[in-house]
């Protein structure tokens, strides 16, 4: 991001303006207005790269500790409720691959459900 620049416009913009340059100035804030809608997009769009990591790398791990849980020897190998999650392990890793966050979110939602079945029939 171009703060230098940013201040460099403002400064210009300030002088046009106590030189009566009003055609020069307008123009000075016209890129300024730009630079700065530039700035926050770039900033919006870390900002949400950044949480779509956090929200896959949780995703990532709590999916290790399914995987475990539905690794357990007690539960029983012919449950349906066993070879849909297996499933749905399978398609959320393929949308974290993807970074379709959303559809990693209804997915463990159902998934969490399914794991709570399992894990009472084995108790």
């Amino acid at each position: 991001m171009n703060f230098l620049k940013l201040k460099k416009l403002f400064t210009q913009a300030h002088q046009q303006i106590n030189s009566n340059e009003i055609e020069s100035a307008i123009n000075s804030i016209h890129q300024l207005e730009s630079l700065i809608h530039t700035i926050k997009k770039n900033i919006s769009e870390s900002s949400s790269h950044s949480s779509s990591d956090r929200i896959k790398e949780f995703a990532s791990k709590q999916l290790n500790k399914i995987q475990k849980i539905l690794e357990d020897p007690l539960i029983d190998s012919n449950m349906p409720e066993l070879e849909r999650a297996n499933s749905l392990v399978r398609e959320i890793e393929t949308l974290i691959s993807e970074d379709n966050v959303s559809d990693v979110k209804k997915k463990f939602g159902e998934l969490n459900k399914l794991v709570k079945i399992i894990k009472n029939s084995i108790r």
